[in-house]
């Protein structure tokens, strides 16, 4: 998520029937087989850790590439896998525009995915940066263990944020998100880790008065399923 020439990341979900996430992500993967569309630089399977969620995020080297896939071809697919595996539901898609990053030292391979999203009252892609760069304005103390680096991005129409932040594992995202670790870390150092919500005091607690526009925030940790980019595909 960190690369400079991505102009354009779509974000696209799915909920899954119950023990059927795994089956749902290879079915999202399989609608991709033989096709690489012009201007797609990367895409992302991830697979929820505690919901029936399952997200994929294509990055795109320009916004004409990324608007004329999601007008023609994503619904198509999205219908292809909601028939592979019934009872899935296609959530939509959402194009985000790349914000600001932050690493943590070395670059290691995350083993936990974790997206926060923070819902606007009213799209604003002035207010939405603005938002964004108060966060990173804001003292805070080190990275807790095992955070390897934040990605916000802020979706077209200003009426969303994205976190997109990289742990080495679960249990070490579980450890910084229990009360007395957000509090230790401060909550400007909270929101940005995706470990507590926005609107958050130094405790780590919701204060929804001290942050204007966020209306609705939403911290959801995912699993890397299979990652592909140019010719080169990880599973």
């Amino acid at each position: 998520m960190s690369r400079p020439e991505a102009g354009v990341t779509l974000l696209s979900e799915w909920a899954a029937p119950p023990g059927r996430q795994e089956v749902v992500a290879d079915a999202v993967a399989g609608t991709w087989a033989g096709r690489w569309p012009g201007g797609l630089l990367s895409r992302s399977c991830l697979t929820g850790a505690d919901g029936p969620w399952v997200a994929q995020l294509s990055q795109w080297a320009n916004d004409d590439a990324a608007r004329a896939f999601a007008a023609s071809s994503e619904p198509r697919l999205a219908e292809q896998v909601t028939e592979a595996v019934p009872g899935t539901q296609w959530v939509g898609t959402v194009p985000y525009l790349r914000c600001r990053g932050r690493q943590f030292g070395l670059r290691r391979i995350p083993g936990c995915i974790v997206l926060v999203g923070h819902e606007f009252d009213a799209p604003d892609l002035v207010r939405a940066r603005q938002w964004v760069d108060a966060t990173f304005a804001l003292p805070a103390s080190g990275p807790p263990p095992g955070l390897i680096s934040t990605h916000f991005h802020v979706s077209a129409d200003g009426s969303r944020v994205l976190n997109y932040a990289e742990w080495t594992s679960h249990d070490e995202h579980r450890a910084a998100s229990v009360p007395g670790a957000a509090r230790e870390q401060g909550g400007a150092a909270a929101r940005e880790q995706g470990t507590a919500p926005a609107g958050a005091d130094s405790s780590g607690h919701p204060d929804p008065g001290s942050w204007p526009g966020p209306a609705r925030t939403t911290i959801r940790r995912f699993s890397p399923h299979r990652h592909t980019t140019g010719r080169f595909r990880h599973p």
